[in-house]
């Protein structure tokens, strides 16, 4: 892949809206060069999707986004989570199709990947612990919700991990020993090595989808949305494996934060 002519930089802020007021509307002046996407992470994915003039159909039904993109005199609204958990899968040549689907966190990124599921033909079910996020999500997305406490983990065929627990310090979102024989798990969350519950999946023989593949798919897609180019698959992991040494709680709070 060519160089291109742009920088990727963090930005930290306390309120979405004190960045998009401050900086982002004022263009970066300060820097002397045009701002052109944004990526976003929680917990500013709902602040970004009202921020923008414009969405995307599945980041306007997911009520979140985690990307911007300027286009013309517009912000256009987005999400690449959705993408980020159907393309692996197609990959594998599973078909989505009439399965059941469980996506466990109720979150910007859960919601968009139950709404790439329910639009896949899937049958999705959102799982949350708190009942308040799991209602709302349910309502959003018009889809059944079951909490935590309640959830079979053994009756789907596919369980999607979107919170940020994945048995580091011992806590797991959900039990891999009752799931059901040959169900795929996609875990959301992203570190320098598999989480303990890709490994705990993994040594029970269950299909797995880790986090870094999901952000792979992320990433190559935003700098697609933000800049034109093409980013090739192999730089693509070079430069996830740069940020291999941080820590796996920081990784999946900045987990689309790689473009």
């Amino acid at each position: 892949m060519a160089s291109v002519p742009a920088l990727y930089l963090p930005f930290s802020a306390e309120r979405f809206e004190d960045l998009w007021s401050d900086r982002v509307r004022a263009g970066l002046a300060a820097l002397g060069m045009p701002l052109k996407g944004l990526t976003v992470i929680s917990p500013h994915k709902e602040a970004a999707l009202a921020a923008a003039a414009v969405a995307s159909p599945v980041a306007r039904r997911a009520g979140a986004a985690n990307l911007l993109v300027q286009r013309g005199r517009s912000w256009l609204a987005t999400t690449t989570d959705a993408e980020g958990v159907l393309s692996p899968l197609r990959a594998r040549r599973v078909d989505v199709a009439r399965r059941r689907v469980a996506v466990v966190g109720c979150g910007g990124a859960g919601r968009a990947a139950a709404a790439a599921f329910d639009g896949a033909g899937a049958e999705v079910t959102l799982v949350n612990r708190g009942l308040e996020r799991g209602r709302f999500a349910a309502s959003l997305l018009g889809l059944p919700f079951a909490p935590l406490a309640d959830f079979a983990v053994g009756d789907y065929a596919i369980v999607v991990n979107a919170t940020p627990c994945a048995g580091h310090d011992g806590e797991f979102p959900f039990d891999v020993r009752g799931l059901a024989r040959g169900a795929i798990v996609v875990d959301l969350v992203v570190g320098a090595a598999p989480t303990p519950l890709v490994r705990a999946a993994e040594a029970l023989g269950q299909p797995v989808i880790d986090g870094r593949e999901v952000l792979l798919v992320e990433a190559r897609r935003q700098f697609r949305l933000m800049t034109g180019w093409h980013m090739a698959a192999e730089a693509a992991r070079e430069l996830l494996d740069g940020h291999g040494n941080e820590r796996a709680d920081e990784a999946a709070e900045r987990r689309q934060a790689i473009a």
